[in-house]
This record gives C-alpha cells, structure tokens and sequence, in this order.
C-alpha cells in the first residue's frame, strides 16, 4: 500500500501503488465526504491527529489553521501540492498528504514550528512520518541510537544553536522537517524547501523607531485577537511573569475582552538553589491590573519528576530551566480546566532577546549594510 497509518503514524511506499481511490480509511468512521476540520469550540482537541479521504490522497493534520475561513480538507489537499498557498493562512498545523495521482508524500510544518513532524527513511526506501518521535520509534525496525555530536553542540551551544542544521534530531537516521518548509518525496528524491514567505518589506526601513514599534504593536495585537477568536466556548488562561512579552500579550488580551484575566506564574522556591522569582512582579502587574493572580511555586520534589517526564515526552534533553517551569505550570493549568495557555515562552528566541542572538543579529545588520545601527547596537 501506498501509505499505511498506524497509530498517530504513516510509512510511504513510493511507487508500489497509485490512484487516491485505492488509498484505505483506517481506523472506525470512514466516510466518502471527507468531514471539515473542528471548528472553535467543537470541544474537539486540535492536537489529536485528524485523517480525511480526500479526492487526492489521503490528509493527516494535527493543530490548528486559524481564521474565521480555515480551508476545508479538499482545499488543503490542493494547496499541499504547492505549499505556497499556505501563507494565505495562519497556522499552528503540521500536515501529512499523500498525494495520490503523483504517488508523491508531501509534508509541511507550521512557521512557528510549534507542531513537531518527524520522518526517517527505512531500509526498503519507504519513509516513515509522525507528529511525534515515541510514535515514529513504534513504525521503525529499531530504535535509533543517540547521535553524540548533536549532544556536544547541545552542550556547548546553550542549546540554541544546535539545531544550525536544523533538520537533524538527537537520533540517528531521524529528521524533522524545519519551521515554514514543506518535504517531498517520491521513488526519485526527497526533497526540502521553505513554503514560508518571508520576503523583505521594502517599506520596513522608512519607518521611524516609534512607527516601527507600532507597527509590531499592531501586528502582535492582530495575532492575539486571532488566537483568541479560534476559542470560542473554550476556556484559557495567561502565563505572566516580570517580562515584556507575557506581559504584552495579557494586556492587549484584556484590552480585546474587556474582562478579568486568570494569569498564573510559576517560580522555583528558594529551597531548589535558584535566586530567581518573578513572582512579585508578575503580581503587581496582576493587581494593577484587576487579574485574577494565581502562582505556583516549583520545589526540589519536582525537579527530578518532572525533568524525567518531560525529557520521555519529547525523547529529547530538557533544554532549559524555563521548559521545565512552563511543562509544571501547564500541568497545573489543565488540572483547573483551562483549554488554553497564552504565554510570552518563545519571545526571547523570536524577538533575539538572548546574548546568544547578538552575534547574529550584527550579522544580518552587516550583511544589510546598515553600519549606522551596527555601529550603534555595538
């Protein structure tokens, strides 16, 4: 068969059969109309891993495309064959389609990377895909050894840059597919290339530093309001601490609801040897602001626990002492029924807010021949 899925994965067999009619439907509920994807507050959970029979190929998408218009299976189907089209919409998903009138495995991975997609070659020249590693290592003929050399720029990096290829895992022989690119593969080639629009705004470098930050301003409360609409009838809270961009992203919330926000912030006790608490902060923000505060205080008794659990969930090295405070905090989130976290995690990376991103910032400065500001930011 051309595709199989088993479980939460799929292994492509290019070549061996083709017609999208012959494609099966695993698992109970197939159906010939292939259903629409959740819409808000379906109480279905976008994470889970949703397979459609299209007039293509077989669809597997996992998170969320968001907007009052997301397209419709037959519609994404179409534009996975020109993955392009995927910057009309903004997207948290991470699709797998086998495109059955090409006999071709397409993938593509949201901008933000935040939906992982794993694939690995097998021995037979079929390819096999998942969402997650534990599923991938279920579908391999063994489980891959560790590659030592991603441990050491691990180490040596401060993690940020270990991925400079950033298609390689800590596994042998597995890869992902990186942020914004989409894959192809087919019985000549596997192929990866970024589907993701970044073009330079030609407009960008008129603006003044007031105009420049308003425009990011508006940009970020744009983004804020569209997540917020894709959760209608679904609860959420907010992960706050003393730094601008959790802070940022609560208030334009407030600003859009018009309504007290549940905010929460974690902090290692002064028991787990770290002289770091945001606590205070957070809540003067919280109490300014009429938020409903809520901390959690993180001890030794959940430093080994929870380190363990969160490094056999991603079968991957605990990156940061922040990965593990936001896994202790969501836990905590979802044990008092909230849906959702809104959180600044992420804001540093993006925004190169890190000592480890200067360097790389002055070099697009220098590549951009913008001496000016270069001389200036150094």
């Amino acid at each position: 068969m051309p595709l199989a899925i088993r479980e939460n994965a799929a292994i492509y067999a290019p070549g061996k059969q083709k017609g999208a009619s012959r494609i099966p439907f695993p698992g109970p509920g197939e159906r010939d109309t292939p259903p629409l994807p959740p819409r808000p507050g379906s109480g279905k959970d976008p994470w889970e891993t949703r397979v459609f029979r299209t007039r293509g190929g077989t669809l597997l998408i996992r998170g969320k495309i968001l907007g009052p218009n997301p397209p419709d299976p037959e519609t994404l189907a179409s534009l996975m064959r020109d993955p392009r089209g995927l910057n009309a919409f903004e997207s948290d998903a991470s699709i797998v389609f086998h495109d059955g009138e090409a006999d071709a495995l397409r993938l593509a991975r949201d901008p933000a990377g935040a939906s992982p997609l794993f694939w690995a070659p097998l021995p037979d020249d079929s390819v096999a895909v998942a969402f997650d590693l534990p599923s991938l290592f279920k579908v391999l003929p063994a489980r891959p050894a560790l590659r030592e050399d991603t441990f050491h720029d691990f180490l040596a990096t401060h993690y940020r840059y270990v991925f400079r290829d950033n298609a390689r895992t800590f596994h042998e022989g597995v890869f992902q597919v990186p942020a914004g690119h989409a894959l192809v593969a087919n019985a000549s080639k596997i192929e990866t290339f970024p589907w993701l629009d970044l073009s330079f705004d030609p407009e960008a470098p008129k603006l003044s530093f007031q105009g420049a930050a308003d425009r990011y301003l508006e940009t970020l409360r744009e983004n804020t309001v569209l997540r917020l609409g894709s959760l209608e009838n679904e609860s959420f809270a907010f992960a706050i601490s003393s730094g601008l961009d959790s802070a940022t992203v609560a208030s334009l919330a407030a600003r859009e609801l018009g309504t007290p926000l549940d905010v929460f912030c974690a902090a290692y006790s002064s028991a787990s040897g770290t002289p770091y608490d945001e606590t205070p902060a957070a809540k003067a923000l919280a109490d300014a602001k009429g938020w409903r505060f809520r901390p959690l205080e993180l001890g030794p008794e959940n430093l080994l626990s929870e380190t363990t659990a969160l490094a056999e969930k991603t079968l991957a090295p605990l990156a940061t002492v922040t990965w593990l405070a936001h896994h202790a905090l969501a836990k905590y989130v979802k044990a008092l029924g909230f849906d959702h976290l809104f959180s600044g995690l992420g804001g540093d990376e993006s925004l190169a807010g890190e000592f480890e991103h200067f360097f790389l910032f002055f070099a697009d400065l220098r590549a951009a021949s913008n001496f000016e500001l270069l001389e200036r930011e150094t």
